[in-house]
């Protein structure tokens, strides 16, 4: 079963926001759900994204703005449920590549125990991803595999 959360929502500048945290001020909880909603809905541009993630990396965040990012970022998506199995289903998460050999054993092991191991790859999920092109030296959204 699928269930999409949205996330809330408010009025703010993003030039401020971004500001606000290069001046190593905490974010609130809404300008985090927000950003992170702006992200996703790709109504955030590409410069803004990079200053962000800029000034979170040298500024730092606090623990309530890491649970708060966390929060927003697991609200963005798709959350899948599995009522007959609640209490049998786990998770071993995964970034996948090449240095992950502990999933491709532990899922049948965990199942032989009765538990439910879902598999989920995200690159396969179409999600939205930020990252770093060394090659034209810039940043880049963008959904489904990254650049090579």
């Amino acid at each position: 079963q699928h269930t999409k959360t949205t996330v809330c929502t408010m009025a703010f500048r993003m030039p401020d926001v971004i500001g606000k945290k290069r001046d190593g001020h905490e974010l609130s909880t809404e300008e985090i759900f927000e950003f992170v909603d702006r992200v996703v809905t790709e109504k955030a541009g590409r410069e803004q994204i990079g200053a962000m993630l800029m000034a979170i990396t040298i500024k730092g965040m606090s623990t309530r703005e890491t649970v708060d990012l966390t929060e927003a970022l697991v609200k963005s998506g798709e959350s899948l449920s599995w009522p007959d199995f609640a209490d049998k289903v786990v998770d071993k998460h995964s970034t996948g590549g090449v240095g992950d050999k502990v999933s491709l054993p532990l899922a049948p092991a965990l199942a032989a125990c009765g538990l439910k191991v879902p598999m989920i790859s995200g690159r396969g999920l179409g999600l939205v991803h930020i990252f770093f092109s060394e090659r034209r030296g810039e940043w880049s959204v963008g959904r489904g595999n990254r650049e090579t």
